[in-house]
């Protein structure tokens, strides 16, 4: 078993980044693909405080080449996502 450091909290994930003025927040796609986008510091310590962020959710949807699939189908999605 490994030896596990302190847990991060807002605190110190701000201290760590209080060089930084940006952030890569990113999640994986179906194929295991890390999607994300480059946001301001100030907009990540508006996330990590708990005020969310947008992402478009078709990013997840890509295969491994950025095509949508044939079977996808824009009325399968919410009415509230946006393409």
């Amino acid at each position: 078993m490994t030896e596990q450091g302190p847990p991060y909290t807002v605190e110190t994930i701000l201290e760590l980044l209080k060089d930084d003025n940006k952030v890569k927040l990113a999640g994986l796609d179906v194929d295991g693909i890390l999607r994300g986008k480059m946001i301001s510091i100030d907009k990540f310590k508006s996330v990590i405080t708990g005020n969310g962020f947008g992402f478009c959710s078709v990013v997840f949807g890509w295969d491994m080449h950025d095509k949508v699939p044939i079977f996808f189908s824009p009325s399968l999605s919410l009415v509230l996502d946006v393409y």
